[in-house]
């Protein structure tokens, strides 16, 4: 109950500060500060946090536990607690670097294999929303929310990264993305190319050719411009949000239960591809097109 409570009064003090920028600082003029759908993503809001979070408790540890087994090493919970190994004897400084840079390498491809089509079915519910505000940000299903953080958080924890440092880079990875999804117009100017901000990653979320398979960083636009997938045109916004190709019911149970449906269904994020034989009949037909054409020519 308290922990619900705590939920309520953070998407309430959101709502206050973020409606307000999305006001003075808009991307798209005139967007509505409430949408239709918005009620199924306020049950995100209040459900998704709990269950991410029992998950990472129950899985986490266990699951670092586990790992370390298998490598032949065996550390004690409390010693995983405040880190082990070389990290133990390095300024505390350069241990938050590296767990930035590392974690950012890991959501960044982890990100990026969700947009693969047999992940995608998970992921496409973050991108069903046609209208992109702070409050679409944990329009994320369950599965889409525990491995996008539990990948980053086991690989970093039997590396040897304190499980206290770990907890806060969770925290900063379920409240940066709220700023990243607001209706806000802000790059950040020349740090445009190092840190992701809400233009950078409104670019992620379009539904126009030019945006597609574009910005993936969760936190340093930096991952993208070092792989090749930085996408900001300077003097263009996005304007057109959601997915085409991908259905996406509209309710919460039904979202729940999409991505475990048997039918095949295209990603947007990649083009679907012809067969051979579709290829050649569509070059078969063409040719006969034009071979009644120059008859009917003759005939006049």
């Amino acid at each position: 109950m308290v922990q619900v409570l705590g939920i309520v009064i953070a998407l309430a003090g959101a709502s206050v500060l973020l409606y307000t920028l999305e006001r003075l600082f808009p991307s798209v003029q005139g967007q509505p500060r409430w949408r239709s759908d918005g009620k199924v993503d306020v049950l995100y809001w209040l459900l998704t946090p709990l269950m991410t979070r029992l998950v990472l408790k129950i899985v986490g540890v266990a699951g670092v536990a586990i790992a370390l087994g298998a490598l032949g090493r065996q550390i004690a919970p409390t010693r995983m607690v405040d880190g082990f190994g070389p990290l133990v004897w390095q300024p505390r400084w350069l241990v938050l670097i590296e767990m930035l840079l590392l974690g950012e390498l890991i959501g960044y491809w982890t990100h990026r294999w969700f947009h693969r089509e047999r992940q995608w079915k998970f992921h496409a519910i973050h991108h069903s929303s046609a209208r992109l505000d702070w409050l679409s940000t944990l329009r994320v299903h369950p599965v889409n929310d525990v491995v996008s953080k539990l990948i980053p958080v086991l690989a970093l924890a039997c590396l040897g990264f304190p499980l206290k440092a770990l907890a806060a880079y969770v925290v900063l990875l379920t409240f940066y993305p709220v700023l990243l999804h607001a209706n806000v117009d802000w790059s950040f100017g020349p740090l445009r190319y190092v840190i992701a901000s809400p233009s950078f990653h409104r670019w992620h979320h379009t539904t126009e050719d030019q945006g597609l398979n574009k910005n993936y960083a969760p936190l340093f636009a930096l991952a993208d411009v070092i792989f090749g997938t930085f996408h900001m045109p300077s003097g263009e916004r996005p304007s057109r949000f959601g997915i085409s190709a991908t259905r996406v019911p509209e309710t919460f149970l039904e979202q729940l239960l999409f991505p475990f449906r048997r039918e095949r269904l295209a990603s947007q994020r990649s083009a679907p591809r012809q067969s051979v034989d579709q290829t050649v009949a569509r070059c078969l037909a063409g040719a006969e097109m034009r071979k009644m054409r120059a008859f009917l020519e003759t005939l006049r």
